[in-house]
């Protein structure tokens, strides 16, 4: 069987090495944790918390650094 046949479940969380360098990342994750409302035992909150800070960060990525492909 080949690899790209296997369903491995959603694209790891990634992490830009510039945005802990931008001032305002604490608070975006920050606010992004507390805003979310989940109900449910402990590893299901946290894996939606972190699905919910994952679209956030996309989000903010997108408008404070823009696509980093056609800046290069």
């Amino acid at each position: 069987m080949r690899n790209n046949l296997i369903g491995w479940g959603p694209k790891s969380f990634r992490v830009l090495n510039g945005w802990f360098q931008d001032k305002r990342f604490h608070k975006v994750v920050k606010e992004a944790w507390l805003n979310q409302n989940v109900v449910g035992w402990g590893v299901y909150v946290l894996k939606e918390k972190l699905k919910g800070i994952k679209e956030v960060l996309k989000i903010w990525n997108m408008k404070v650094f823009g696509v980093l492909q056609r800046r290069k």
